[in-house]
């Protein structure tokens, strides 16, 4: 049986005493320092504040999906039930970045989908009550427009799905 060297003890007992310290001061920075950003993952029923031409309804809907700061989506006109119900692999072609209660989307929508309309920037400010508020503005269309946009509730949208 090997003797325990003097030097060794203490060699390994100041390691593991520093990588334990080092931890700790790690951990109590992490948990007052890092938040985690607010949830924004969900299907929102936009209302646009004016219509689009060649537009019947002014109501889209934004499907939001995201992986912490950052944020994919899609931009739709409001689907019919049977829409819902089909499996369809969606296409979030909007994307963003969450920062301070807003972010801001940009990308390419399939603009059939949208009254011929093509939305460039879409940006948005949570709103207490839990929805959106903001602006988006259009290609074809010379001012943003203003609108709000209510989260679609999970079970609301558990039950549409298997109509």
């Amino acid at each position: 049986m090997h003797q325990f060297n003097v030097k060794s003890l203490t060699f390994y007992t100041i390691a593991i005493t520093s990588v334990m310290l080092v931890f700790k001061v790690v951990t109590a920075y992490g948990e007052s320092q890092l938040k985690a950003p607010k949830s924004v993952f969900g299907k929102y029923y936009i209302t646009l504040a004016e219509n689009l031409s060649n537009c019947k309804k002014n109501t889209l809907v934004l499907d939001i999906q995201q992986s912490g700061i950052f944020l994919n989506a899609s931009l739709s006109s409001t689907p019919s039930n049977q829409e819902i119900s089909t499996h369809r692999e969606k296409n979030y072609s909007l994307n963003g970045k969450f920062n301070n209660n807003s972010f801001s989307l940009s990308g390419r929508v399939d603009n059939a989908r949208l009254c011929n309309a093509i939305p460039e920037i879409l940006q948005a400010n949570l709103v207490p009550e839990g929805g959106l508020s903001g602006q988006i503005t259009f290609k074809d269309v010379p001012k943003s427009i203003k609108f709000n946009a209510i989260l679609q509730k999970p079970q609301e949208q558990s039950t549409q799905s298997f109509k």
